[in-house]
């Protein structure tokens, strides 16, 4: 089983808001390595989930960069 760190925003979340938190999540991945219990942003995994939809600015941000089609 692996695990994929998620964040969650509510369904009324502004595009440009979920864009902006792809974004900065992808531009620094290198914080996820301070953490206590180190995270990886992995851009082959990041539209991966069955739980939850990806939100339309986070899909959009991910297309631009070529992570999913």
């Amino acid at each position: 089983m692996r695990f994929i760190p998620l964040i969650h925003v509510r369904d009324d979340a502004p595009d440009d808001s979920t864009y902006a938190v792809a974004k900065a999540l992808d531009e620094h991945q290198e914080l996820f390595r301070l953490q206590a219990e180190p995270w990886y942003h992995d851009p082959r995994l990041v539209a991966e989930t069955d739980l939850f939809p990806l939100r339309p600015g986070a899909r959009k941000y991910y297309r631009e960069r070529g992570y999913i089609k």
